[in-house]
């Protein structure tokens, strides 16, 4: 199992540890403190319901690859970086591949970014995350994201 891996298995077993927060069903409405989950603690989040996807966000403070493990399956779809593209409106997506989770038992799966994400101001800079919503609606889930370091 990868370092990342294991101090972020480590960390979503602590008991009592961990935030909970709200999604929203915009990502024009997610870079707020309702929608924010601080790094390296478990996050839980209750998916929306009657909307395809739920946003939340987190910040970095560093360029590098960040990844995410995650207890349900089939529910992360992608990171995008905030404020708005030009081409879309809607910011700019971040390209993102699998990650092993080990032997961890709490992790159902775990994805990275693929290449760096870069951090490009003196404030934290906010990253949504993207979770589809589709077979668990209403469902509470719980994550971790991560500097990736190997």
């Amino acid at each position: 199992m990868s370092f990342t891996a294991n101090i972020a298995c480590q960390q979503f077993n602590i008991p009592g540890a961990g935030e909970t927060i709200q999604a929203v069903p915009k990502l024009s409405d997610v870079f707020s403190p309702p929608h924010h989950g601080p790094r390296n603690i478990p996050i839980s989040v209750q998916l929306l319901e009657e909307c395809e996807y739920s946003y939340v966000h987190f910040p970095i403070v560093r360029t590098g690859q960040y990844a995410i493990y995650l207890d349900t399956p089939g529910v992360f779809d992608g990171l995008i970086y905030g404020g708005t593209n030009q081409n879309t409106g809607t910011g700019t997506e971040i390209p993102t591949g699998q990650i092993s989770v080990g032997d961890c038992r709490s992790f159902a799966e775990g994805f990275v970014s693929t290449g760096e994400i870069i951090f490009t101001s003196d404030d934290p800079q906010p990253i949504a995350i993207r979770l589809r919503n589709q077979r668990n609606a209403g469902k509470k889930i719980q994550y971790i994201v991560s500097l990736l370091q190997e």
